[in-house]
């Protein structure tokens, strides 16, 4: 028994000394450069490795889908701002992509969907920012209603401001993505203090004012 013992601490010790296998990533780094542009931006990547982005060129920025190492801009029809033109910020594994676009100075949010666009505008708000997309399709972003800038989520067609209590100052709420499981992570201000936020689908406190479009 005590020989019994013995053999067994050896092999507790010996366990407990064995090295811990980490996984490692090799760092295999490639540019994304749009042809011609003076600014290249890559924003979010899918599970099959699709990339979006935006690059400027000329008087204002574009967006861009680069996928099997093909780069294509993405354009919303009629986006003419001085300065955003089209953003792609966030893009699901059913290439799906969200971002915004301006009209002058107005900012709208859009989903691209097999060649089509779709605009996203909060009713009755100021601009609408389009940032992240899962895979059920439920998109976040953030908008403004004149007072203060809010996180939203867009579920079937009904739209869910999001409040972080207390947020006030330059930033107020901004969502920046979502996962399946409808965790939504961002960034909340007071002040001019920034602070990360995450938030589970079950925590109805942050859950506040409904509008359907």
């Amino acid at each position: 028994m005590r020989y019994r013992r013995l053999l067994l601490a050896g092999v507790f010790i010996l366990a407990l000394s064995a090295p811990i296998t980490a996984r490692k990533f090799v760092l295999d780094f490639r540019a994304i450069d749009f042809p011609g542009a003076t600014l290249s931006v890559a924003l979010a990547i899918n599970s099959g490795g699709q990339v979006v982005g935006e690059y400027f060129q000329g008087p204002r920025t574009h967006a861009f889908l680069y996928s099997d190492k093909n780069l294509t801009t993405i354009d919303f029809p009629g986006a003419i701002g001085p300065q955003c033109g089209t953003i792609a910020s966030g893009i699901n594994d059913g290439g799906q992509i969200v971002g915004e676009y301006c009209v002058g100075l107005t900012r709208h949010g859009f989903v691209f969907d097999q060649g089509n666009f779709r605009s996203i505008d909060v009713p009755a708000a100021a601009f609408t920012v389009a940032t992240g997309i899962n895979n059920l399709g439920q998109i976040v972003g953030y908008y403004g209603d004149g007072v203060a800038i809010r996180a939203f989520i867009l579920d079937n067609g009904v739209f869910t401001s999001i409040d972080v209590p207390g947020a006030i100052g330059e930033c107020g709420t901004i969502a920046s993505g979502i996962n399946d499981a409808g965790q939504i992570v961002g960034q909340y201000c007071v002040g001019s203090a920034h602070h990360g936020f995450v938030l589970e689908n079950d925590n109805p406190r942050l859950l506040a004012e409904q509008r359907r479009v």
